[in-house]
């Protein structure tokens, strides 16, 4: 099982235009010399803000939130930013490159060894890594046969650039990505049997005056218990890792091992709770929950 902590910050994305999911509307990036007024959005350093002023001139969207609210992650940065239940998607409306709408992107991996993929929708998806003289390493295709899927891609330990396609929905006009994750893996442990997927919610039951009863539920919360074994050597360390990304999304690519029938699977989550079942001087059992969010 491998944990795989956020290091990509942003991409080159040429075939959409920065967008606003919620206003429905394409927007242009903040400019110092333009004077803003009350309703206005404009896009600056991967998000959209809203002019809640008239006359707003030279006030930075970041600095003065006086002026501006921050209104939502932009759509290039929506596959990136882990907090938020958006995606990047490349459509009608966003596309500047025209038909069909492939969603197409060129991210920086030096460094890193793995990308987890998270609700990627469309047919294909396409993977090409390429060295620092942008000579070709290796292409991988992943079908889509059911319309989305999750994917864990190891990469190439050469590899610089990855350019990244994931052909529109067949029959439709449209490809997204949900969350897309680049980083340096840290192993916690081999997955032990198979996981564990469940979901929770909390009930309250309220009765008025006639009599009649009725159930409210909060939000369903989709659970994952993961068994792993490691190493005993290790148990302090794998603690002190899962201690600290508590509460921070990140991606868990579950079974990495290649014929498991969980190979590649990527959920994107945050961790819920973490137990050590039995030890001893060679090797550590334990479980941990992850909490899914995207």
């Amino acid at each position: 099982m491998l944990y795989l902590a956020q290091e990509l910050t942003g991409t080159t994305i040429d075939n959409i235009s920065t967008y606003s999911i919620t206003a429905g509307e394409s927007i242009s990036a903040w400019s110092s010399g333009t004077t803003y007024n009350q309703g206005d959005y404009v896009s600056y350093n991967n998000y959209v803000y809203l002019s809640v002023v008239n006359s707003n001139l030279n006030n930075t969207p970041s600095n003065d939130l006086g002026k501006w609210l921050l209104w939502e992650v932009s759509n290039e940065f929506a596959m990136f930013d882990l907090q938020t239940n958006t995606e990047t998607i490349c459509n009608s409306l966003t596309s500047t490159g025209g038909s069909p709408y492939n969603l197409t992107a060129t991210i920086n991996v030096d460094g890193m060894d793995y990308l987890a993929f998270s609700a990627v929708k469309g047919t294909q998806l396409t993977i090409v890594e390429k060295n620092v003289s942008a000579s070709t390493l290796t292409t991988t295709n992943k079908t889509i046969s059911n319309g989305e899927i999750n994917y864990a891609h190891q990469l190439d330990a050469s590899a610089y650039t990855v350019e990244i396609t994931v052909s529109q929905v067949t029959g439709d006009t449209y490809s997204s990505i949900g969350s897309l994750i680049g980083g340096t893996s840290i192993s916690l442990g081999d997955t032990r049997y198979t996981p564990n997927f469940s979901f929770s919610s909390f009930l309250t039951q309220t009765t008025d005056p006639s009599g009649i009863t009725s159930f409210d539920s909060t939000a369903v919360e989709e659970l994952i218990d993961v068994d792993i074994v490691f190493d005993s050597i290790n148990a302090i360390s794998i603690k002190k890792t899962l201690k600290n990304i508590k509460g921070s999304p990140s991606a868990f690519i579950l079974d990495e091992s290649s014929g498991s029938i969980y190979e590649n699977l990527v959920t994107i989550g945050v961790i819920d709770d973490f137990t050590i079942v039995i030890t001893n001087p060679n090797k550590t059992f334990a479980t941990i929950s992850i909490q899914e969010v995207l």
